[in-house]
């Protein structure tokens, strides 16, 4: 199944389990499908408690390819109040655009907030 994938997403917090996991299943990645399919991505990077990133560097061997910072107890609200994070949390929005462009595909879009917006009429 990892041969045939097209990326694999390797996800992590900063905690000694979670680096020790990452490291263990990006090196597996690498040697089944190759380096350019696996991405590491940070969850809650800067909570109260976890390692500091330069901790999660060293232990990865690598920066992490997407780092989405703890956004705080919004996260936690949402989910107890079963409402939507999106909505809950704005700046969740931000962190999740790269993740998404890499899984589809897009491009993310340039140039002026006028070209946008003409651009946009016109289709």
């Amino acid at each position: 199944m990892i041969a045939l994938s097209r990326h694999v997403m390797v996800l992590l917090e900063s905690e000694v389990t979670g680096l020790r996991n990452a490291h263990a299943l990006r090196t597996a990645v690498i040697n089944i499908a190759g380096k350019d399919r696996v991405f590491t991505l940070l969850n809650r990077a800067g909570r109260p408690g976890g390692l500091p990133r330069a901790a999660v560097v060293k232990a990865l061997g690598a920066e992490p390819d997407i780092v989405v910072p703890d956004l705080g107890k919004g996260m936690t609200e949402a989910l107890n109040l079963g409402i939507p994070a999106l909505k809950h949390v704005r700046k969740l929005r931000r962190h999740l655009a790269p993740i998404v462009r890499e899984i589809s595909g897009v491009a993310a879009e340039r140039g002026s907030w006028w070209r946008r917006v003409l651009t946009a009429h016109l289709r």
